[in-house]
């Protein structure tokens, strides 16, 4: 079952060239490592010297003397993954994306197409690989969902403990896989009292087996269940998809928006005729229009709520970014009339394996559950 799944799930490329100085490795521990904090980056190992920081100002990338990252030449213990990323430094920007990419994709294949979104996005940039993908150390290592969590979180503390960017100019942004792990760090922020700014999820998925099929419970084997963590989310939340997608099908994004609370849903940009795959090229102008401006009405230009915790005698005021009433995502049109008839090719074939597999995961936990109750 693990492996059927795991192997639908990550399909990372072939490792795609990119020059050492574009990019350095970040460490992460395992997730079986309990005492370990993803978020406290040890800056001696996954910081690259002063010239790190790669400028998306200047077109000639290769001269560029701000470019040349030297990626850091140390040994990693045998219990700490490194992963690829880099960071794009726009002048004048306001905010930082932390851009998880999609399933087939890999740090060398983003390079350019990152270093064009700082540029007309006029925003900064952090990109990394997943554990597994691209020049990840160990090499031919299995992604797993866990390990996923670990390395956005790794890539968020490099930017806020070692870039000193606080989570008020972070934006995450995840692309199909990468809104998985978006999600989860989004409600991680949000649960410890310091949210991200925002967040983009890509063609999303509300989660794994729903792909497959439409299921309302909680299954065991599930992975990347974002809809069971959206209402946990504070911060305002755009999603693009194309209604054509034939990967991911366009009712998982519009029912993932609808899982987050009322007051974060900006209006989405769901695209007629577009798949999963062409949405920033076919529809180039749109699409950067439709991002600038929710960074600038809900990002730049914040408008704000107040929390109040009375917890322990202490007033504890927190302020968080809001979608406006006016200006919400608030649906009366049902979802029956877009439609859920969908199948996907690639996954279709495994279907009956992964419904009789998870079916018999959920029967021997319940059984072991009654047998704990006893």
């Amino acid at each position: 079952m693990g492996a059927t799944i795991s192997n639908l799930v990550f399909r990372p490329p072939r490792p795609t060239n990119i020059k050492p100085d574009r990019f350095f490795y970040i460490e992460v521990e395992p997730p079986d490592d309990s005492h370990y904090s993803a978020f406290s980056c040890n800056p001696t190992s996954c910081v690259p010297d002063a010239k790190s920081v790669s400028s998306s100002d200047d077109t000639n990338d290769t001269n560029d003397e701000a470019n040349k990252n030297e990626a850091p030449q140390q040994a990693s213990t045998s219990h700490v993954h490194r992963i690829p990323a880099f960071f794009l430094l726009r002048r004048g920007a306001k905010i930082t994306l932390l851009y998880s990419h999609g399933n087939a994709e890999d740090l060398g294949m983003m390079y350019r197409r990152m270093k064009e979104l700082a540029r007309v996005l006029c925003v900064n940039v952090l990109a990394y690989d997943y554990s597994g993908y691209g020049l990840s150390q160990p090499r031919n290592f299995k992604p797993t969902e866990a390990l996923c969590y670990r390395n956005i979180e790794a890539a968020y503390g490099y930017l806020t403990n070692v870039l000193k960017i606080p989570p008020s100019q972070i934006v995450l942004y995840g692309r199909s896989l990468g809104s998985g792990p978006s999600c989860h760090l989004a409600k991680k922020t949000a649960d410890e009292g310091n949210s991200v700014a925002g967040l983009i999820l890509h063609s999303p998925f509300l989660s794994i087996y729903r792909i497959v099929l439409d299921v309302k419970s909680k299954f065991v084997g599930d992975m990347f269940q974002s809809f069971n963590l959206a209402k946990d989310v504070r911060c305002p939340v755009l999603v693009i998809h194309g209604r054509e997608d034939a990967v991911v099908p366009f009712w998982h994004g519009d029912e993932l928006l609808r899982s987050f609370q009322p007051e974060y849903r900006a209006q989405p940009f769901f695209v007629p005729e577009m798949g999963h795959n062409n949405i920033e090229v076919r529809k180039r102008q749109e699409y950067v229009m439709r991002v600038q401006e929710f960074f600038t009405k809900y990002i730049e230009n914040q408008t704000t709520d107040t929390d109040q915790d009375w917890s322990g005698g202490n007033e504890k005021s927190t302020k968080r970014n809001v979608v406006p009433v006016h200006e919400r995502y608030m649906p009366e049109w049902s979802l029956k009339k877009v439609g859920k008839n969908f199948v996907n090719q690639t996954w279709v074939k495994h279907g009956p394996t992964i419904v009789n597999n998870a079916r018999a995961m959920n029967a021997s936990a319940n059984a072991r559950n009654k047998m704990n109750a006893k």
